[in-house]
């Protein structure tokens, strides 16, 4: 018997929360400079999901692959890869099973994402997905970068007014990177 779709409606974050706290913290389930992925062991994926609020089933390594393609995708998005936030409805078309659509609700014209059912397994990543997709449509998006360090690429929140944030602290990746431009330019300078 084929499942209806589901129609899910841009909502409001929980209480206390940013529209994207989610797909930041997905994102920052792999943290390159300390060398941990908390998406690499089916049982460590299911333990973190789990402090995240999901109720993860078990997760085979297929699916677990599908996360971190998901995780990279959304990395490579936030960091100006080519595609924009068009590329947002792909992920939600390839990962989650959603695409967009405009509802009418109580007569009022509401943008909003048709969803299928999914896996029980990939239940977490569609909801990531939907937060990804309710961030894009509220403008929300565009304050969510990736730090521009190689050695960390964690997720942040540019809370400035132009966004202009390139580092997720600037006490520690700002000023390693400030050091080494400095000294990348004396090192050029004759004598």
């Amino acid at each position: 018997m084929p499942v209806s779709p589901l129609v899910v409606v841009a909502a409001p974050p929980r209480a206390g929360e940013r529209p994207l706290d989610a797909v930041r913290r997905f994102l920052n389930s792999r943290r390159i400079e300390e060398g941990v992925d908390r998406l690499l062991d089916p049982e460590d994926a299911r333990a973190w999901l789990t402090d995240q609020g999901y109720q993860p089933a078990l997760l085979g390594e297929r699916r677990l692959a599908a996360y971190r393609t998901a995780r990279e995708e959304i990395r490579g998005l936030l960091a100006g890869e080519p595609g924009g936030v068009e590329r947002v409805d792909a992920l939600l078309a390839r990962h989650a099973g959603a695409v967009p659509a405009i509802v009418g609700a109580d007569g009022a014209t509401v943008g909003g994402v048709r969803a299928r059912a999914v896996a029980p397994e990939l239940q977490p990543l569609q909801a990531i997905l939907l937060a990804l997709w309710r961030g894009a449509a509220s403008g929300e998006l565009e304050r969510l970068k990736v730090c521009a360090d190689d050695r960390c690429r964690l997720a942040f929140y540019a809370r400035s007014r132009n966004r202009s944030r390139t580092w997720c602290t600037s006490g520690e990746c700002g000023n390693r990177n400030r050091l080494a431009r400095h000294r990348a330019r004396h090192r050029r300078q004759p004598g």
